[in-house]
């Protein structure tokens, strides 16, 4: 399953990696229908019919059991950390018992700790190093030849995969199948 936040109020969510927090424009049942979000397939045509129920059957449905509300108040502070703490801490679950080392994915010369794939990976619960060591897990590089992916290899028990293996899993909030991104 994928979460998704849509919310006009993200301002005061500091984090939003790969995009799993969508920002709307504030609506009023005053606005122009042209500028109403469109919600397309069978739920209704507009938010306008939506909120008001005057859309086919399963929006009627929505609204007067309550599960669209017809107002939404601003989220208070503890409300917005509460969600923050929820997604925070299922987010570091996701690559809670990884270990990565990372292989021709930066600059030789950049700091790796500020790079968005470290960062990333550190706050979907992964243990991101420079050398490898007894408990690495993967190897995540660009190249087959470097010694770090070799070693891994050599191994048999750390995953060398590509970058697109970190962000798959990343944006689906599950660890994805490394055999799919092996190197």
């Amino acid at each position: 399953a994928t979460t998704v936040l849509v919310d006009n109020h993200l301002e005061k969510f500091e984090r939003n990696p790969l995009g799993s927090c969508v920002s709307v424009p504030t609506w009023t049942a005053s606005d122009d229908d042209d500028r109403a979000l469109a919600l397309d397939g069978d739920l209704c045509r507009t938010l306008t019919q939506y909120a008001s129920g005057d859309c086919q059957e399963t929006g009627k449905k929505l609204a007067g059991n309550g599960i669209v509300p017809k107002e939404h108040p601003s989220p208070t502070d503890d409300d917005v950390r509460a969600v923050q703490e929820i997604l925070c801490a299922q987010r570091k679950k996701v690559l809670a018992d990884v270990r990565i080392v990372f292989s021709r994915v930066f600059p030789i010369d950049a700091d790796p700790t500020t790079h968005p794939l470290w960062i990333l990976a550190e706050d979907f619960g992964a243990t991101c190093g420079r050398t490898l060591c007894d408990d690495t897990t993967h190897v995540v590089g660009t190249a087959s030849s470097t010694d770090k992916v070799k070693a891994a290899k050599a191994r048999g028990n750390v995953h060398a995969v590509t970058p697109h293996w970190l962000e798959c899993s990343m944006l689906l909030w599950r660890r994805a199948n490394e055999a799919t991104f092996r190197i």
